[in-house]
């Protein structure tokens, strides 16, 4: 969908790191202190700070948090709206203050910037840095005196934290024209459609890895940078499935394509001390879909890297019957270690939005972690009862302790569930991590018709659209954030959709609700509010 390009109601500098004049001096350690209703422009980001600069941060920073890009040891809460070509908003947890980033990009009238995010200190400061995905980016090019366009080859913005907040004026753009080893730019890849950080060779410092679902005809592939002191290299990883130890054979086309990397995921699944690397690929086997499709591959990390040594893959066809198919198995990823064990569980959602007379589960499959690596033994399957195709569930997944038993818990979306007679009004699902990993017992499902929480379930709502789980007061007390992608609010000419965040425990309760309209400085031109915190809980785009 095209939308009109709009720059939030301000004189914008065209210079790359220039702030708006009369800038605020810089803070100390921070780089340039943004103040209230001024922007920032690297272009083409632009980000307009509203209300208070946080004051700077004293002393060590926490680096407890994910989103934490302040260094007050709490987390910052992100949120990605579709509005003017994609814009993400981020509040600080310190003081009432909001960052407003979005991309001004006229030659392409619109974007998808935001759609994935992810939080990670690339450079070991202690302050974490901003990923923000924008996979419909065109990269332009030349050819003598002929310049044309590749549409849909997608980028990556890097956007490091300090003491005052997030510096745009250290901004970086990742594609794979940008680092060295990852090839040429393409039309229609898709890339930064999925994120995940984590350090991947155990040095200290944090790595990143996209993905690329539908280069190379669908088949797909993954971006792996390093972190140093410098934060992210100038050279990287590329991989696929035609990489040499890399499980099967990548496959292309519109109804056998992989789309290898449409959703990632970093964590310890081996129990060797280093992160490994989980990458999905819903096509696959997609050229017979009456068992399943999908698949989940592990990379496992190493002090040298990332390393297709030993690694294994899982696939939908081996965990399902002609009776019961599986569809889009590895369509979101987590990696949690589920029963404190020191190996983590892969986790993926199956959820399906394709329509199938076979029928079809739409579920959440716990992959148990193995030094070995991924395979189907002790995997356990849930899913809500009743279920439906159509509902969505493992459609957006976010992880965290949230009934603070110790135990990491799954937060589950599904935006499809129909409820009291709604369809498409979405649910929430908690589902407890104990002892006996993901069991499925004590699940519980909230909805908008739920007690304690504000609205009431309507057709379309999407509750549950996307998910996440972080420590925004930093006593330890989760909150889940959910957004409503399709929520409408009275008045408003269109949907502008709702964010709602809960406080943790045995029973969620609300804490706060946002919309789009208030969050943004101006009335939005398109809609809001798909909630992008964390790992999980953003739009695939193309599956």
């Amino acid at each position: 969908m095209r939308r009109a390009l709009c720059v939030l109601g301000v004189s914008l500098l065209g210079l790359t790191g220039a702030t708006a004049a009369g800038a605020a001096p810089a803070a100390p350690g921070g780089g340039p202190r943004v103040s209230p209703n001024q922007v920032q422009v690297r272009r083409p980001v632009l980000l307009r700070r509203i209300g208070q600069t946080p004051p700077a941060s004293t002393g060590t920073p926490q680096g407890a948090a994910r989103w934490d890009f302040d260094g007050d040891g709490r987390d910052e809460i992100a949120v990605a709206g579709d509005s003017y070509g994609g814009t993400v908003i981020v509040s600080y947890s310190r003081i009432g203050a909001r960052d407003v980033i979005t991309i001004d990009r006229p030659y392409q009238g619109g974007g998808e910037f935001g759609t994935a995010l992810a939080g990670g200190d690339f450079d070991g400061d202690g302050y974490d840095d901003l990923v923000v995905g924008d996979y419909v980016d065109t990269a332009l090019r030349q050819t003598g005196s002929r310049r044309y366009a590749a549409p849909g080859s997608g980028s990556v913005w890097i956007i490091p934290g300090g003491t005052a907040g997030l510096r745009l004026d250290r901004a970086r753009e990742i594609n794979r024209d940008t680092v060295a080893g990852l090839g040429q730019r393409a039309e229609y890849e898709s890339f930064g459609s999925a994120v995940a950080t984590g350090d991947l060779n155990r040095d200290g410092y944090d790595d990143l890895a996209v993905g690329a679902p539908t280069a190379n005809g669908l088949e797909g592939g993954v971006a792996v940078v390093y972190g140093g002191r410098r934060s992210l290299g100038t050279s990287g990883t590329w991989l696929d499935q035609d990489t040499a130890g890399v499980p099967d054979t990548g496959e292309h086309g519109m109804f056998t394509g992989d789309y290898f990397g449409a959703a990632l995921a970093i964590g310890d699944a081996t129990g060797d001390g280093y992160a490994d690397l989980a990458v999905g690929a819903p096509g696959e086997d997609g050229d017979d879909p009456r068992i399943g499709t999908g698949a989940i591959t592990l990379l496992k990390g190493s002090a040298a890297g990332l390393t297709t040594a030993g690694a294994t893959q899982v696939k939908a066809a081996s965990m399902a019957t002609a009776a019961q198919p599986r569809l889009g198995l590895g369509r979101t990823l987590a990696v949690v270690d589920l029963n404190r064990d020191g190996a983590a569980e892969v986790v993926s959602g199956s959820a399906t939005s394709i329509p199938t007379s076979l029928g079809g589960v739409c579920d959440v499959v716990s992959l148990v972690g193995r030094a070995g690596g991924l395979s189907t033994a002790g995997a356990q399957i849930v899913k809500p009862a009743p279920t439906a195709l159509g509902d969505g569930f493992g459609s957006a997944l976010a992880t965290g302790d949230v009934t603070g038993d110790g135990y990491p818990d799954l937060v589950v979306g599904a935006p499809g569930r129909t409820v009291a007679g709604h369809p498409n009004a979405g649910a929430v699902y908690v589902v407890p991590g104990s002892a006996g990993r993901l069991t499925g017992a004590g699940i519980r499902e909230y909805t908008q018709d739920t007690a304690g929480i504000s609205d009431t379930a309507e057709q379309d709502d999407e509750f549950g659209h996307a998910v996440a789980v972080l420590n925004r007061d930093g006593d330890g007390t989760s909150q889940v954030l959910v957004g409503a992608y399709r929520e409408w609010i009275g008045g408003e000419p269109r949907p502008h959709g709702l964010v709602t965040v809960l406080r943790g425990g045995t029973a969620l309760t609300e804490l706060t609700t946002w919309t789009g309209a208030q969050l943004f400085p101006a009335p939005p031109d398109g809609d809001f509010g798909m909630l992008g915190v964390g790992l999980t809980g953003s739009r695939l785009g193309y599956y």
